[in-house]
């Protein structure tokens, strides 16, 4: 899929596996341009939830935290 206009995602699942964690980052993290070249959008946001209180979902979560960090992203943990 294809969505240059998605500005956000809500990952709300578990799992474990860097390689999904990072093709939703790619998905929206595109920069779009409009007909004439200018810049439409190029920021992105991700929201994530860490799963507090079931050890195999925040194990997951703790997995997918580290590969964003590894990636370079900024990482904001709110309570």
């Amino acid at each position: 899929i294809d969505l240059p206009e998605l500005r956000s995602v809500v990952v709300g699942t578990g799992g474990t596996s860097v390689i999904a964690t990072l093709q939703r980052l790619g998905r929206g993290g595109r920069v779009l341009r409009g007909g004439d070249g200018e810049v439409v959008k190029d920021s992105f946001e991700l929201h994530d939830v860490l799963d507090v209180g079931n050890e195999y979902l925040e194990r997951h979560a703790r997995v997918r935290q580290r590969a964003y960090l590894r990636e370079g992203h900024e990482v904001v943990v709110v309570e």
